[in-house]
């Protein structure tokens, strides 16, 4: 293969997913290192007319269903198994993970090269089937209204007005700030947080927020959840978007969230949120009362352990490499399995799940995804063992 040709195609390739012509910096850059890392790796191994190949055919990549639910991984698991055992885009994979800019984070344009009918869009951070989905760092900020909906600043005078400058929702500033409300009687306390809420996030309903946030308010893990989950509820319907992409920049694991109700249930996705409840000299252009998401420690990978992609620069041949993708793919099958199960009320292993006591569940979840990898027993036969073995 020609470099020339090599460079037609991948011109063609990132065209195709919008990510060409280049409209901003970062896709420019994503661009120049698809073409010059890619010849470079398959010069070295010989395989980047078969990573194109397979690239250019959508039937060939992860279809994507999975974000059209919450789920919590990393990104390397959405890499179809043969386009990973593929050296040259395993080693390429490297460089273009990395690829971000101001505007564009990690994620934004690696999707629409690994995730079947993924278009990068520079109206949105990305197109999955026609939807918009939105892509965040860990740790990044949700907007509760739209941009310019509220003055900054506004915050600190709600502040002053409605609880003497006592900050709620911060963990070093929440304790004052429940001995200030506790303080007044009930009707003052429901009538200062609606009105509160009500002109902190005008356009949004906040009534009913306002009363389950009172009802939470010694408990703050439980104020921030709830208050951060209407916040998300209302950034989605500013910007229209179906599911929300958070990737840890550090360990590339990420969380996707379809259905914010769910979030921080037992058995689906957690996340941390942290309201900023005060601007002071933040320059955000984000508006006030905006609060921040991260991943919680329990996806992140161990500290030291932060580069996923190491592994992938020691050159193995590709049959080795396809074989210990064969034995992770029957791995993964059966975590997605797993997964799938619990969505359906009426299979007998879903029954069975919810008869083991949490103090179980950790036990019974190796089990069962155990006797799925192993492939030769039915969900009635394994919802038998677990109740014989924890119930």
């Amino acid at each position: 293969m020609k470099l020339q040709d090599f460079e037609k195609r991948s011109v063609n390739l990132l065209t195709s997913r919008g990510i060409l012509p280049a409209k901003h910096d970062a896709a420019e850059r994503f661009a120049g290192d698809f073409v010059a890392y890619g010849w470079l790796y398959h010069s070295k191994f010989g395989t980047g007319k078969e990573m194109l190949d397979f690239l250019e055919d959508d039937a060939n990549l992860n279809p994507g269903d999975c974000f059209n639910v919450n789920f919590a991984g990393n990104l390397k698991d959405l890499v179809a198994p043969l386009l990973m055992a593929n050296n040259t885009f395993a080693h390429l994979l490297n460089v273009l993970v990395n690829n971000k800019a101001k505007g564009v984070g990690v994620g934004e344009l690696i999707l629409p090269l690994l995730i079947a009918h993924w278009r990068y869009n520079n109206e949105s951070d990305g197109l999955f089937r026609g939807e918009k989905k939105e892509i965040k760092n860990d740790g990044a900020s949700l907007k509760p209204v739209a941009t310019g909906a509220t003055e900054k600043g506004l915050i600190d005078q709600l502040n002053e007005e409605y609880f003497q400058g006592l900050k709620p929702g911060l963990k070093k500033a929440h304790g004052s700030h429940v001995n200030y409300v506790k303080g007044l009687d009930k009707k003052q306390q429901r009538e200062v947080y609606a009105n509160y809420y009500a002109k902190l996030y005008p356009g949004n309903d906040t009534k009913r927020m306002a009363q389950q946030l009172l009802e939470n308010i010694e408990n703050l893990e439980a104020y921030n959840n709830i208050l951060g989950k209407h916040v998300m509820k209302w950034y989605r319907a500013i910007d229209g978007w179906t599911s929300i992409v958070i990737i840890d920049p550090d360990t590339f694991d990420i969380v996707n969230v379809a259905d914010i109700d769910m979030v921080n249930t037992e058995d689906d996705v957690k996340l941390s949120f942290r309201p900023v409840m005060s601007r002071g000299k933040d320059t955000q252009a984000v508006p006030d009362g905006y609060v921040n998401v991260s991943i919680t420690n329990k996806y992140k990978n161990k500290k030291g352990n932060t580069n996923n992609w190491a592994k992938l620069m020691e050159y193995v041949s590709p049959e080795q490499r396809l074989s210990e993708i064969q034995v992770k793919q029957a791995e993964n099958e059966a975590e997605n399995r797993f997964v799938t199960f619990l969505t359906n009320p009426a299979d007998p292993l879903t029954q069975a799940w919810r008869t083991v006591s949490t103090d179980n569940k950790i036990d019974a979840r190796d089990l069962i995804v155990d006797m799925l990898r192993e492939g030769r027993h039915s969900n009635t036969e394994i919802a038998t063992t677990v109740v014989k073995s924890f119930c």
